[in-house]
């Protein structure tokens, strides 16, 4: 399988035989002549020999130029930064598929000195910022981007998480990550175990029944990142997830990954706990020892609390099970968009980690009104934090594999 970025052309697993053509996915347009078939073909005969080339030359394809031209340029206007090969079992050394992604040559280097021009990104998120009246700490989240969209380009350094990912997942009833195939990875260049399943777009034709599930891993998924490890899997993006018929997900893209300190992580449990269970006075603690009323103490544990009833209105608020649909992504929109300068959102002072959980909650509604799920939703997060036994055959595995791991299902409080 041959493909850009998040939309594959597809060769089927195991047809690298020049007998067996291109087939398109969802998306992309067929190549329109015997011609290009047959050179995309030819590229892809062994993709593990062309990782290897393009590791020893740091992501510059060491294929004859004029083969090198069109293979490049031939997606490059769709707005991606790399390319992404497939390949069948035999591709692999050690016979297992593989997934390859490819950095186009000079993206990081562009990006780089875009980047390193800190004026020009301060600009540009206080342009981001401009749509509300939000008091972000624009210089902290312009660290944090840049360490981000570097985290993103440098694939040496998404190895690295993928595998921590890989290993913290281990066995895991529902969840799926690739393994990193680390004798073929590079700077420019991400080799890792192949993962089947149905992307996105088939995802939305399967039995609602199914849709749940897959909402429910995928909202464990983020839950259990925070807990387990600290981690905050900041792109909760559809086209990062591949679906399988026995409700288990596959989770693909690692490059945006936010850690939190150990003092962070703990805070952070405090203050959503203190939301979920109506604790004003604690959350208004919580939050303060974050940095949140930094700009702005005068804020009220009423007004916090009203502000946190609305971004996690599907927990705090709405009857459960709920009914995820637009309306719920509307709500949690609306709380953290708003021109109206004394909102709660508008007068705390936002830290990169705060920004962060924003996105992923936003998203997470996002996907779940999108898949039309009903999740008992708070009492996944109860449980997920610790607070009850789970009520769901998913949160029942989890718990089980939590145990049988020895890890600790939430961080360990002072």
């Amino acid at each position: 399988r041959v493909g850009v970025d998040r939309q594959p052309i597809g060769l089927r697993p195991r047809s690298l035989a020049p007998a067996v053509g291109v087939t398109p996915s969802e998306g992309n347009a067929m190549p329109n002549n015997s011609h290009e078939i047959a050179r995309l073909n030819d590229l892809c005969r062994s993709a593990m020999g062309i990782a290897g080339k393009l590791i020893q030359t740091e992501g510059v394809c060491a294929l004859p130029l004029a083969e090198q031209s069109a293979f490049w340029d031939r997606r490059s206007r769709a707005g991606t930064t790399h390319h992404l090969f497939t390949a069948g079992e035999e591709a692999g050394a050690d016979g297992r598929a593989v997934a390859i992604k490819v950095q186009y040559p000079g993206v990081a280097q562009a990006i780089e000195d875009d980047l390193s021009n800190a004026e020009l990104l301060t600009t540009f998120l206080k342009l981001v910022a401009s749509g509300t009246s939000a008091k972000t700490d624009i210089g902290a989240i312009a660290l944090a981007t840049s360490a981000r969209i570097r985290d993103e380009i440098d694939y040496a350094s998404e190895a690295k998480t993928l595998a921590i990912f890989a290993e913290l997942y281990r066995d895991h009833p529902f969840i799926r990550i690739p393994d990193v195939a680390s004798e073929a990875c590079g700077a420019r260049v991400l080799t890792m175990t192949y993962l089947d399943g149905i992307d996105w777009a088939e995802a939305q034709h399967a039995e609602q029944e199914l849709k749940n599930t897959w909402a429910e891993a995928i909202v464990r998924f983020a839950y259990g990142n925070r807990w387990l490890a600290g981690l905050l899997h900041a792109d909760p993006h559809p086209s990062n997830y591949r679906f399988f018929p026995d409700g288990t997900v596959g989770f693909l893209d690692f490059g945006c990954v936010q850690k939190l300190t150990d003092t962070e992580r703990h805070s952070w449990y405090r203050m959503i706990r203190a939301a979920a269970e109506g604790r004003k006075a604690d959350l208004r603690d919580a939050m303060s020892q974050l940095g949140f009323l930094d700009i702005d103490p005068t804020l009220s544990a009423d007004e916090l609390y009203d502000w946190w009833a609305q971004l996690l209105s599907d927990i705090i608020v709405d009857p459960q099970p709920v009914v995820y649909a637009p309306g719920t992504r509307t709500r949690v929109l609306s709380s953290l968009f708003v021109q109206d300068p004394h909102h709660p959102v508008n007068r705390v002072s936002l830290s990169a980690a705060g920004a962060f959980t924003a996105r992923i909650q936003l998203n997470l509604v996002s996907i779940c009104a999108a898949l039309g799920a009903t999740l008992p939703i708070r009492a996944i997060s109860e449980d997920m934090d610790g607070i009850s036994e789970p009520i769901t055959d998913l949160g029942r595995q989890h718990h089980e594999w939590v145990r049988q791991r020895g890890l600790r299902l939430i961080p360990k409080l002072d």
